[in-house]
C-alpha cells in the first residue's frame, strides 16, 4: 500500500510539473518538499495536523470503515467482534497509535485505554444479559452498538 502511496504522489508531481495551474489531493502526511508539492490554505487557514485535528482546517476527509448491515452476519459473535475492533480502532489508545504509526491523523490524546473499553463492553453485554427485558435490550444493543 504504501508502494502505491508513493507511486500516486509521484503521478501527482508530475502532473504538477507539466500543468503548473494543476490542483490535486493527497493525504496530509505526504512529503510535500520531497514531491515538489505546494499545500494550499482553505479559508485563510493552513494545512497542519493541528489545525485539522482542531477543525479550523476544513478541507479534509474522514476514515471510514463499511461494515455488514446489523443482523447480516454468519454469527453474533462475529457481529460483536467486527463492532469491538472499529470501536478499537476509534476509541482505544493502542488503536489510534496504530492509525497514526501508518501516517493516519488522530487525536491519541482523545482516547481510552483498551483495557478500560473491554470492562465497559463487557459490563454492558452482561447487564443486557442478565436483564430480564433481554430480547427487547439485546435487540437496542444490536441497532445502536
Amino acid at each position: 500500500m504504501k508502494s502505491l502511496k508513493k507511486y500516486l504522489v509521484a503521478i501527482l508531481s508530475l502532473i504538477m510539473v507539466i500543468y503548473a495551474q494543476a490542483i490535486g489531493y493527497v493525504s496530509l502526511t505526504t512529503d510535500f518538499e520531497a514531491n515538489n508539492l505546494h499545500p494550499a490554505s482553505y479559508e485563510g487557514v493552513e494545512p497542519t495536523v493541528d489545525n485539522v485535528l482542531d477543525g479550523s482546517y476544513l478541507l479534509n476527509r474522514p476514515f471510514c470503515y463499511t461494515t455488514r448491515a446489523a443482523g447480516d452476519y454468519e454469527s453474533d459473535e462475529l457481529e460483536q467482534l467486527v463492532k469491538a475492533f472499529i470501536v478499537f480502532m476509534t476509541e482505544s489508545t493502542e488503536g489510534k497509535e496504530a492509525v497514526l504509526s501508518a501516517g493516519g491523523i488522530v487525536d491519541v490524546e482523545d482516547s481510552t485505554s483498551w483495557d478500560e473499553l473491554k470492562v465497559t463492553i463487557r459490563s454492558l453485554i452482561r447487564t443486557i444479559q442478565d436483564s430480564p427485558l433481554q430480547p427487547e435490550a439485546q435487540l437496542q444493543l444490536k441497532k445502536h452498538w
